[in-house]
């Protein structure tokens, strides 16, 4: 059975009451006890008056011992006075006369039957009450015998006892006097015992106000609430208390915006995170999920956090197992079903515990699988893509010699044949004339095949990045004023949009400069009858910054997107096929993307996502 536990206020009040009903318990006691002994005191007294005049009547009438009983029962005066001690005495419950051997000679009341000639039992006499204990005179107080004031007559000439006068006190009677005189005393009791819990209940709330506003600041603090100042009256303990408080919780509420942004923080780390990361507390509710997880597990986006997950949660065999045992588990290779299929995940799971060893939860952590394969796959696609690379790099370099060689020997083999021509000292073997377009048709596509070699050499050399802060609004400046001219004649105007308050990117300057002067060349090239060309650059979050280049020119067809920025594709006549490669080349060297929007008649936009710059020391990757 829980005990009940009593607040403060409620001691007080029942401390105040208890103190004040046992002064009135006891000032009440002493009043009866000196009550009761003056009312038996007064009784004995009254009495032992009635009972002399008695004895004086009972000495007149009796004349000679012989005839002395019958003078008493013939006596009415004797009688009278026994009925009116007996009637009229508020005390009284009988008045008689016995003889020496107790027996009855007159009795009255008559009316309780008829006792003279009976033995009337000896009672105890009212001094021997009065000189016993204050709680053996409330004992007979409560009893109903009654004790009695007697009178003996004595023979002179035989020294004998003659009669008895018994006036009987009835203790019920006393007690009763008693009650009718402690009722406006016991009401005044009542009336006190009330006043006191009134005004212990005043006091007590005057008292303990500040403990209250005190107790209410601590819960206003115990639910979070911020900033929270107590206001109690100055000049005593509490007011030194309550400045202690306000100070403590100016203090907590530092600690807990501080705690507040370092969890903002964690919150938002982690919702960044690519693997898929769920706190999950002992019910099985979701306390906290980051973006990629409610986007892997089918349901979950809606899901509010503190909801009960259900059975088709892909974990909750997990979760349960780490909860029964406080080990962690994993990781483990679990198919979870997606919108597009099954996916391989690999999960761990953390047990979570509080300062004091209590469980609170358990993370779940779960890394899909199918897209580090893909990634592996691409880091394995990617060396034998540098390997073959190699291979043909060192196969244009063999190819370039010859083609050297054919060049200067072509050029030798003009020479001879334009001697001969001339009319050279021997005779002519070979008719000059016919043969010469041949040969210069054969050094044409000599030299383009040297072009494309050179292409291919420059494509495929890596490059050596001088990475450092580049301002974007002063780079596409400078492109615009380089390509001020060529744009003037082909009717474009350039537009630079970008904001000098755009962030800088990190990257290699000149290697920027080039990516944007063949985009801006391209644009150029794709409006043949004039348009805009428009400059335009913003922060894209936290990490990334993108520059827009578009054109109101002719666009772009759809089938030419996918192969757009392959090597050697160009859809113009003298195009070499080298400007949108090296362009998509320079943006993914630093580690950015580009892409391309485009409406057949309406344009081109090209959007190139380029990082932040963060450390503004320049460095050199190779």
């Amino acid at each position: 059975m829980k005990r009940m536990r009593l607040g403060l206020k409620t001691k007080q009040v029942l401390g105040v009451t208890f103190v004040v009903g046992v002064a009135v318990c006891i000032l009440s006691l002493i009043n009866l006890v000196t009550l009761a002994r003056v009312s038996l005191e007064e009784a004995k007294a009254r009495n032992e008056m009635l009972a002399s005049f008695i004895l004086q009547r009972v000495i007149a009438v009796v004349s000679s011992p012989q005839q002395a009983l019958a003078q008493l029962r013939a006596d009415p005066v004797v009688r009278d006075l026994l009925d009116a001690t007996s009637a009229y005495e508020r005390n009284v419950s009988y008045a008689a006369i016995v003889d020496a051997k107790n027996v009855v000679v007159i009795y009255s009341p008559e009316g309780e039957g008829n006792l003279e000639s009976q033995v009337l039992e000896p009672q105890s006499s009212i001094d021997e009450l009065l000189q016993s204990g204050v709680f053996s005179r409330l004992r007979a107080l409560l009893s109903d015998r009654p004790f009695e004031v007697q009178q003996t007559i004595i023979l002179r000439s035989t020294r004998e006892t003659f009669v008895v006068i018994r006036i009987g006190i009835s203790m019920l009677l006393i007690w009763q006097y008693l009650m009718e005189q402690l009722m406006p005393v016991l009401w005044t009791s009542l009336t006190a015992l009330i006043v006191a819990v009134i005004v212990s209940l005043v006091l007590s709330n005057w008292i303990l106000r500040p403990i209250h506003i005190l107790k209410g600041g601590l819960a206003r603090l115990g639910k979070g609430e911020e900033g929270v100042k107590l206001d109690l009256p100055p000049g005593d303990e509490f007011a030194d208390l309550g400045s202690s408080f306000n100070t403590l919780s100016a203090e907590l509420s530092a600690v807990r915006a501080k705690l507040a942004g370092h969890a903002t923080g964690v919150e938002s780390a982690v919702d960044q995170l690519e693997d898929a990361v769920a706190v999950l507390n002992t019910n099985g509710e979701l306390v906290f999920a980051n973006t990629a997880f409610r986007g892997t597990v089918p349901g979950l986006a809606d899901t509010a956090e503190g909801a009960a997950l259900g059975d088709d949660f892909p974990y909750r065999r997990l979760v349960a197992r780490v909860l029964e045992t406080g080990e962690s588990l994993g990781p483990l290779a679990i198919d979870v079903s997606a919108p597009d299929g099954t996916v391989e995940q690999s999960v761990t799971a953390h047990p979570l515990s509080e300062a004091t060893g209590r469980p609170m939860g358990v993370m779940v952590v779960a890394r899909n699988l199918s897209y580090l394969h893909h990634v592996e796959s691409t880091l394995s696609y990617s060396r034998k893509l540098a390997a073959l690379n190699r291979l043909l790099a060192g196969v244009a370099h063999e190819v370039k010699n010859p083609l050297n060689a054919m060049t200067i020997h072509l050029e030798l083999l003009k020479q001879k044949l334009r001697a001969s021509g001339d009319g050279g000292a021997g005779p002519p073997t070979i008719d000059a004339p016919p043969v010469m377009p041949h040969a210069s048709i054969i050094g044409a596509e000599i030299r383009r095949l040297d072009e494309v070699v050179q292409g291919f050499l420059k494509f495929s050399r890596p490059e050596e990045l001088l990475l450092q802060p580049v301002e974007v609004y002063g780079l596409l400046q400078e492109v615009r004023e380089v390509m001020a001219p060529q744009a003037q004649a082909a009717g474009v105007t350039i537009v630079n949009e970008c904001q000098p308050s755009v962030p800088k990117v990190s990257g290699d300057r000149s290697m920027l400069r080039q990516a944007f002067l063949n985009l801006a060349l391209n644009a150029c090239q794709a409006m043949p009858h004039g348009g805009v060309l428009r400059f335009a650059a913003g922060a894209d979050g936290s990490r990334f910054v993108v520059v827009e280049v578009a054109d109101t020119g002719v666009g772009i067809d759809p089938e030419h997107m996918e192969k757009l920025f392959d090597l050697y594709f160009s859809t113009k006549d003298k195009g070499s096929g080298l400007g949108l490669s090296m362009v998509y080349r320079t943006v993914h060297l630093h580690d950015g993307s580009i892409e391309v929007e485009s409406v057949p008649g309406s344009g081109a936009t090209f959007r190139l996502r380029l990082p932040r710059a963060e450390v503004p020391a320049p460095r050199r990757v190779a």
